[in-house]
C-alpha cells in the first residue's frame, strides 16, 4: 500500500513530495485482502511477524506461525521531487501558513453534519501535521470532509494552494503529484 508525504519547510523554502510503501523483512506473513468498490477491484497486502518453526510432527518442514512480535516497518521510497520556493512566491504562501488561523481548529473532529460541508475526499485519507518554531504545539488536523469557501479549514487551504501552485496537473506534466481526491471539484 503506497503512502506518501507533502513536507513543506517554510524557513527554508523547500518543498518536498515523496511516494513510499513499507515492506516487512522475512520471516512474515503476507496476506492479500481483494475487495470490491463501485464495480471497481482493489487489493491491499497486510505483513504480519512470523517465526519459522520446524516440528518432528510436521516432518521438520519449515511452518510460519504468527507471533506477537511487531516487526520494525521499514520503507521504500517509489518517487521523490523536492521543490525550491521562489522568493516571489514566498510573501503569498506566508498568507496560508500562519498558526492563529489553525489553532481554532486544534482538538476538533470533521463531522458529517458540520455547516458547510459540500463533500468528502474519496479514495485518500489525509491528515494535516503542523509543527512551529514557537511555544504553539504540534498538530494534527483531519481533512475528510471538504466545506465551502465560508466554512473552509485552513489546512484545506494551504494543502489545495501547494497542490495547485506546485504540482499543477496537465497532460503534459511528467511525475506523480499528491492525491486531491476523485470526487473533488476544487482541482
Amino acid at each position: 500500500m503506497l503512502h506518501s508525504i507533502l513536507l513543506l519547510n517554510t524557513v527554508e523554502q523547500e518543498l518536498s513530495y515523496q511516494i513510499y510503501e513499507p515492506y516487512f523483512e522475512a520471516p512474515a506473513i503476507i496476506e492479500e485482502k481483494s475487495f470490491e468498490i463501485h464495480g471497481m477491484h482493489f487489493s491491499r497486502s497486510f505483513g504480519r511477524p512470523a517465526r519459522i518453526v520446524r516440528s518432528w510432527k510436521n516432518g521438520f518442514r519449515k511452518q510460519f506461525l504468527p507471533t506477537c512480535d511487531t516487526l520494525s516497518e521499514e520503507y521504500k521510497v517509489n518517487y521523490s521531487i523536492g521543490i525550491n520556493i521562489p522568493d516571489e512566491k514566498m510573501p503569498e504562501l506566508l498568507k496560508y501558513c500562519d498558526a492563529r488561523d489553525f489553532e481554532p481548529y486544534r482538538d476538533r473532529k470533521m463531522d458529517y453534519y458540520d455547516e458547510g460541508r459540500i463533500g468528502y475526499r474519496d479514495e485518500v485519507d489525509i491528515y494535516f501535521t503542523g509543527i512551529t518554531d514557537s511555544y504553539i504545539p504540534m498538530m494534527v488536523l483531519p481533512m475528510e470532509y471538504y466545506y465551502d469557501e465560508e466554512h473552509i479549514w485552513p489546512s484545506e487551504k494551504l494543502y489545495r494552494y501547494l497542490v495547485k501552485t506546485f504540482f499543477p496537473y496537465g497532460r503534459k506534466k511528467v511525475g506523480l503529484q499528491p492525491a486531491y481526491g476523485a470526487s473533488s471539484l476544487f482541482i
